[in-house]
């Protein structure tokens, strides 16, 4: 089962396959209704830093749509602890990607 954001949020997941230089993104309500589904393809380059730019294009996406309340869901934990924790550094491939976002 999908779990729905809280009320006033919308959630975001992100994804990257790294074999095809593709990501995919889809935005939920708080009801759980798919509201955007966007693929996107990118060049090819080291999964964290393809997983990092799928955030990234999360966030974009986010600003462009108003929406101000978000929740990026990601399973790659390595390019999501360095946004959460200012004492947790990012791999140096991803920084200024991460500064990006």
């Amino acid at each position: 089962p999908v779990k729905t954001p809280p009320p006033g949020r919308i959630k975001i997941n992100v994804d990257a396959a790294i074999a095809e230089s593709h990501s995919a993104l889809a935005a939920r309500d708080c009801r759980g209704t798919v509201i955007k589904i966007l693929p996107k393809t990118f060049r090819k380059s080291s999964p964290i830093l393809a997983e990092t730019r799928a955030v990234l294009w999360g966030v974009q996406l986010a600003r462009e749509q108003g929406w101000s309340y978000i929740i990026i869901e990601k399973d790659a934990k390595n390019c999501l602890d360095p946004l959460v924790s200012a004492d947790i550094f990012p791999d140096w491939s991803i920084s200024n990607v991460i500064d990006s976002v």
